[in-house]
């Protein structure tokens, strides 16, 4: 199983959490192990059964976890995801079950793209891009 780490536990990286657990339909595939968060009045809360800390005590504790944006404001999200890459976590994508792609598209790093999303031809997403 993939362990998963979202960086963002406000709203947007509530649904990431909840997109990822939907993932597990089938089978389980992925397990988000913590919510990464720089605010730190947030460390050591508990958010929808996953545990909140800061960057340095996620990579101490989930070494081997995949990061997922959970910021929506894609400036941000560039920034949080810069500062992960820089304490040597690497990224996962997610992709709903539901979501239809055609063949025909490039898919970057890191990408989240949810449940409904129909995805035709000729297609480039790059890093981090995050479709809802």
């Amino acid at each position: 199983m993939k362990e998963i780490a979202i960086y963002g536990a406000g709203g947007h990286g509530r649904e990431v959490a909840w997109l990822v657990h939907s993932c597990n339909q089938d089978e389980e595939v992925y397990q988000v192990v913590c919510f990464i968060d720089d605010n730190e009045a947030m460390h050591g809360a508990v958010v929808n059964g996953i545990p909140v800390m800061g960057l340095a005590m996620a990579r101490e504790r989930f070494s081997q976890a995949s990061v997922v944006g959970g910021v929506g404001a894609p400036r941000i999200r560039q920034r949080l995801m810069e500062k992960a890459a820089a304490s040597g976590f690497g990224f996962a994508t997610i992709i709903h079950p539901s979501v239809e792609l055609s063949p025909w598209i490039e898919i970057g790093l890191g990408t989240v793209i949810c449940g409904g999303c129909i995805l035709t031809t000729n297609i480039t997403l790059g890093r981090h891009v995050q479709i809802t």
